[in-house]
């Protein structure tokens, strides 16, 4: 009888352990939602794949914030993102790899439109002390944008990490002089300090439209993402997500 039991024991345990070694879903593509739709209080996203099927919802994301990773499956999908009142847009298809991470951005407003942007994450370790910095524009009220990233009593003292970056785009080799990866981070020497700041001007200004702060760990990679301040129609907001979420 006690090896009958233990025959049991050892399938269930098979039945949740996956390939690998982890629990059944543990490597699954793992996919966050920022809400920067302006108007929209709430937003959420639901995943579909080619064939309709539903791969999972998120939960509801405040506006200017991040959720919590929704488990998917290992496919090309799309995310329909959903205010209370009825769905804003739907995002292109997207092939969501196994053992990745993404963040879906909603942005833009009613007129003349929503958007979604879908990036996949790093979750590599920066060498050296260094962190990975990327930026995204969501903000149709600055459409074009230099970001300075210095530490934090320096603000916007010698040129922009990012310069001219367009709406709806995300960093990339023309927006800076450094090696810029393919997900669109850049390496940034830390030198042991940890408290940065985010100026976000015009193109070509030196006039701040947006700031924040940001305590990074060194060999994590960030998002900073600009966008339109909720109800504004001159405003500009920015965040920092941290994208290292194993």
């Amino acid at each position: 009888m006690s090896n009958l039991k233990g025959f049991a024991l050892g399938s269930a345990l098979l039945c949740l352990m996956g390939c690998g070694g982890g629990i059944v879903g543990q490597q699954q593509p793992r996919v966050r939602l920022f809400n920067g739709a302006d108007g929209q209080a709430v937003v959420f996203a639901s995943f579909q794949d080619a064939s309709l099927v539903n791969l999972g919802m998120s939960p509801n994301a405040a506006f200017g914030s991040a959720t919590a990773d929704t488990i998917i499956t290992n496919t090309t999908a799309t995310a329909t993102i959903s205010a209370p009142s009825g769905p804003l847009v739907t995002t292109q298809p997207t092939l969501f790899r196994v053992g990745s991470f993404y963040t879906v951005y909603a942005y833009g407003a009613a007129s003349p439109g929503y958007h979604g942007l879908v990036l996949e994450d790093s979750q590599s370790i920066a060498s050296g002390g260094n962190v990975g910095v990327r930026a995204v524009e969501l903000g149709k009220n600055a459409p074009a944008v230099d970001i300075f990233f210095n530490l934090a009593a320096s603000q916007a003292n010698g040129g922009p990490l990012f310069s001219n970056l367009q709406l709806g785009l995300v960093s990339g080799s023309a927006n800076t002089t450094q090696a810029v990866d393919l997900n669109g981070y850049v390496l940034f020497p830390t030198n042991s300090s940890t408290l940065y700041a985010v100026t976000v001007t015009a193109h070509g200004s030196t006039t701040p439209i947006a700031s924040t702060t940001v305590t990074v760990s060194p060999g994590s990679y960030y998002t900073i993402v600009v966008f339109d301040t909720g109800g504004a129609t001159t405003q500009t907001s920015a965040a920092i997500l941290n994208d290292h979420r194993t």
